[in-house]
């Protein structure tokens, strides 16, 4: 078993105690944490899209946005958008990458290196940038049983 193996667990544990930190914060006021929770929604709605691209797909998603900017207006929650008839970016800000959450919430990281070598490792086609972490190309593991020389 490669040396790296456990570290794709340990990315998703990672990701999921940052996203709960961000929607919990108890620093952040009520409509905050709302809006908050409808990024992550409009989030996942995204994700869905990205999985499947067809025009159904794409009717549902709006479907399911729809409702969400409904809710951030009757809230005083403000859709934030690039121009006025473009898509929803977030609400009250646009929605936060991986990478922003990881480097603020991310006990002990002053900074997103545990994030970045972790993603570099275990995203495919992002291996590539070891040299960006100072790692010899001995430590990337191409399979199971072998190492690039």
């Amino acid at each position: 078993m490669p040396f790296y193996a456990p570290f794709s667990l340990v990315r998703a544990t990672a990701d999921a105690l940052v996203r709960c930190k961000h929607l919990l914060d108890p620093a952040v006021s009520e409509t905050e944490r709302l809006a908050r929770g409808l990024n992550e929604r409009l989030d996942n709605q995204r994700e869905q899209l990205k999985a499947y691209q067809t025009p159904e797909a794409q009717q549902h998603y709006d479907q399911q946005v729809a409702p969400l900017e409904k809710q951030a207006i009757a809230n005083g929650i403000t859709p934030v958008r690039k121009t006025g008839a473009s898509p929803i970016l977030g609400f009250n800000e646009p929605v936060k990458r991986d990478i922003d959450l990881f480097t603020s919430y991310l006990p002990g990281a002053p900074d997103s290196r545990v994030y970045r070598f972790c993603r570099a490792m275990f995203t495919p086609n992002l291996g590539c940038r070891y040299k960006s972490f100072g790692l010899s190309r001995r430590l990337i593991p191409t399979s199971s049983t072998s190492l690039v020389t």
